[in-house]
């Protein structure tokens, strides 16, 4: 494996340590998966349905989760940020419904679901935190429905911005103030059931109320607590949670 893919390997091992309670020998199993670092396009698409076994670990760029419809159509269902686990669903069996594809020139670590399931098989502690992960993602996803069902567009965008930058500044890339959200608008049409003109347009009312502002792909927020209560926006959806023990560890 490239030195770049033990790199992340590494923060992700850290990461799930430090908010899952893993120890060294668990650890030590994730540094021991076997990996392949892949290069990508912006809108490839890098998943191939149901016989694709591998899931992600990005490193840099944006991976995006997308349901293609009839007609061209699609809804972007799910955004992967560097350190995220894109995938973990199969990983457990679960088949989404959707392809991976990226949202911008993105590279990522290529992991086999079965290898990542029998270290969870061996060590109890693993699994706990890939459960835990996996209930954060779909509390990502939950949020995601309500903003699609019950916000106008307005909120929608400013509760997407207040969340992006929180993950962001999660991964040391960037502040909630200040970062790089690598999203075309029409990607981000896609994420919140927008059109690209209607995004622009709210960018543009955000913007004018003071609220975040676009320069490109960088995205400033000069007050991020009057944006976070223009978008109604409470982060504990993002967060697992204090470190409870696992099961194994708890007995």
């Amino acid at each position: 494996m490239q030195g770049v893919g033990k790199f992340a390997l590494e923060r992700v091992a850290e990461r799930l340590a430090a908010q899952h309670g893993l120890g060294a020998c668990e650890r030590q199993a994730i540094l021991a998966l076997p990996g392949t670092v892949v290069r990508c396009r912006a809108a490839a698409q890098i998943t191939q349905g149901d016989g694709d076994d591998r899931l992600y670990l990005v490193i840099e760029g944006l991976l995006a989760g997308v349901r293609q419809l009839a007609g061209g159509r699609r809804q972007v269902a799910a955004l992967y940020v560097p350190g995220d686990l894109c995938g973990l669903d199969k990983a457990i069996g679960i088949r989404r419904g959707w392809e991976v594809g990226t949202g911008c020139d993105t590279l990522a670590l290529s992991l086999s679901c079965s290898a990542v399931r029998g270290i969870a098989q061996e060590y109890p502690a693993v699994a706990w935190a890939l459960w835990r992960e996996t209930a954060v993602q779909a509390g990502i996803t939950a949020e995601w429905l309500v903003g699609l069902g019950r916000r106008d567009a307005r909120t929608r965008l400013a509760h997407l911005l207040c969340e992006m930058g929180l993950r962001l500044e999660a991964t040391g890339l960037g502040s909630r103030q200040h970062f790089r959200l690598d999203a075309s608008q029409m990607l981000l049409a896609d994420v919140l059931g927008l059109t690209p003109v209607h995004v622009s347009r709210t960018f543009q009312d955000l913007r004018a109320e003071g609220l975040a502002i676009a320069r490109g792909r960088i995205i400033e927020v000069p007050d991020w607590p009057r944006l976070a209560r223009a978008a109604e926006f409470e982060a504990d959806y993002l967060r697992a949670g204090p470190a409870a023990a696992s099961p194994a560890t708890a007995q």
